[in-house]
């Protein structure tokens, strides 16, 4: 079967879960829950010596396997209760979640036998790149205790307080583990006796919170140093290809929100408006090699700030029996700046992309485009190309920012950024 071209991909994944709740006394419960996630991936190909792919070869084989394990495990402790005029339930946990990769590759060629393929690669007589043969594993673990309590005062006032404590292992070991408190507070006006009488207003809520989130989204392993294989004048070497940062550290979010929902007519028309500020420390970015490296690294890069308004409105316009219809709007606005690149850096450039104090995540930064040379143009009064070269009709033309007569990167400017003035939509149904 292996005479002519062939590959193949097979690929087996199991999935499972458990399940438990018991009560163990009268509002208290106790839950587990686990689950599992194992896929195996084996791919194989073979192209013999008198294939168009394996004729300069003399024959090209390869084995791949990978095998990925995600496991979650979810430990809860739940409690409610009703007091007269008090309402309250209590939430309390522990989380564990881990990821496991193991992957390994094989490739040899000049094979002695095409009959065996991909079942006998030891009689491909060399080994195939730099690495004919590849084995490697990575896993990544987080461990999460929390817990949460909602608390309400005559179905008016209520209060809700959360904390989280996570530990992850894709981080540098001195910077692991971060703790994360939330708090909201929210008001139903409408509740109140100087509203009882205003038919109209069906709901009004005013809401505000505070809290901060972790992020740790990053590869296995980012913080260590890492050496790879390779191949110099025929035999294996070795060199970093993962410079490692020892103070790689979580990404950290702190949001402050203010709001109102409102609803009229038996919520035939309802809103809801939003202000947010949000600071975030530390974000993880992959950053460009520095002067002297040659590997791309993950760094705390940059503290970046977002403030914006969301607003949304829906109307029920026709509700009848057989037909209704209702349209909704919302409209949104963020401002985003970068108010601190870490250690010192300057501008951070891959690119037509800029990291710069003052900008925006997302920024452009090129040359301004000034028109195109026309046939008739005196280009002895021009700016010099990048190439030091006069310009010739037809040839774009850029702004010479720094008035110097030629077209460098001293005359690049951030142009604009991915970042959107505002977003909207519109629906009818």
């Amino acid at each position: 079967p292996y005479t002519t071209l062939f590959r193949s991909t097979v690929n087996t994944t199991f999935l499972g879960s458990f399940y438990a709740q018991y009560e163990i006394i009268k509002g208290l419960t106790a839950k587990v829950n686990i689950g599992n996630n194992i896929s195996q991936t084996t791919q194989n190909y073979f192209s013999p010596g008198y294939t168009a792919i394996g004729l300069v070869q003399n024959g090209i084989g390869g084995i791949g396997n990978k095998k990925v394990e995600i496991s979650l495990s979810e430990y809860t402790l739940a409690y409610a209760k009703e007091i007269g005029i008090h309402s309250f339930d209590i939430v309390a946990g522990y989380t564990y979640e881990k990821w496991k990769t193991n992957y390994m590759y094989a490739m040899t060629y000049d094979y002695a036998n095409d009959t065996l393929g991909v079942n006998g690669l030891q009689n491909g007589n060399k080994p195939y790149g730099n690495t004919p043969i590849f084995s490697a594993m990575s896993h990544s673990e987080l461990y999460s205790t929390l817990g949460r309590i909602n608390y309400s005062l005559l179905n008016r006032y209520h209060l809700t307080t959360s904390f989280r404590y996570d530990y992850s292992n894709r981080l540098a070991p001195k910077h692991r583990g971060n703790f994360y408190p939330s708090i909201g507070l929210s008001w139903n006006v409408n509740e109140e006796r100087f509203l009882k009488n205003v038919s109209e207003i069906t709901n009004l809520k005013l809401r505000a919170s505070a809290g901060s989130v972790g992020n740790q989204e990053l590869p296995d392993d980012a913080y260590d140093k890492i050496l790879g294989v390779g191949s110099y004048n025929g035999q294996i070497v070795y060199k970093v290809i993962n410079n490692g940062n020892e103070n790689l550290t979580w990404e950290t979010t702190t949001g402050y929100n203010i709001g109102v929902d409102a609803g009229i007519l038996n919520n035939r028309l309802t809103a809801t408006i939003d202000a947010y500020t949000k600071n975030t420390t530390g974000v993880l970015l992959l950053v460009p090699p520095k002067l002297g490296e040659e590997n791309s690294q993950y760094y705390n890069i940059a503290d970046v700030t977002n403030k914006g308004l969301e607003f949304s409105v829906n109307a029920l316009i026709i509700d009848k029996k057989k037909f209704n219809w209702s349209v909704s709007a919302n409209i949104a606005t963020n401002q985003n700046k970068i108010i601190k690149l870490a250690d010192g850096n300057g501008d951070i450039i891959d690119g037509v992309n800029i990291l710069r104090v003052g900008e925006s995540v997302g920024s452009f930064y090129g040359l301004v485009f000034d028109g195109v040379v026309q046939k008739n143009e005196n280009v002895t009064k021009l700016p010099t190309t990048p190439a030091y070269t006069i310009p010739q009709p037809g040839d774009p033309k850029f702004k010479d920012i720094n008035k110097d007569g030629h077209i460098g990167a001293e005359d690049r400017v951030v142009l604009g950024s991915t970042q959107p003035d505002f977003t909207y939509g519109f629906s009818s149904t």
